[in-house]
């Protein structure tokens, strides 16, 4: 399923304490990489990595200013991360759904405890046969 890879591409931007960091950094608005250099301790071709992936992501947008880049989170990205999260938990889930787990193990075992029950009845009919 493409999700589960976009989805790994947007918990990467943030499995990192220095992208963390960064996020940090811009999320009071439109910071330049220069200010990021400043803040972090870190050069500016890491900085440029943290940075792709965190455009890649989705979470962060990036935008020049003569020979300036100025980066700023993107509000849809953010959106779109608060999303997966609650699709993967199921935290904003008010419609009573909560237990779809647990419903569709209960399903499984059903079918599963009906194959067995099946299967011994087959086998008590093959040896009354």
């Amino acid at each position: 399923m493409d999700n589960y890879k976009h989805n790994a591409t947007v918990f990467k931007a943030l499995c990192d304490e220095s992208r963390l960091r960064i996020i940090d950094l811009i999320k009071d608005g439109e910071t330049c990489s220069c200010v990021l250099l400043q803040d972090l301790t870190i050069g500016q071709s890491t900085l440029s990595h943290h940075m792709k992936i965190l455009v890649e992501s989705g979470i962060v947008i990036t935008r020049k200013e003569g020979k300036r880049t100025m980066y700023s989170l993107y509000k849809n990205g953010i959106d779109q991360l608060k999303n997966i999260i609650n699709d993967i938990f199921r935290i904003d889930d008010t419609s009573g759904n909560n237990n779809v787990s647990e419903l569709r193990n209960l399903t499984a075992c059903n079918n599963e405890s009906a194959d067995n029950n099946t299967k011994y009845i087959r086998g008590v009919k093959n040896e009354k046969e």
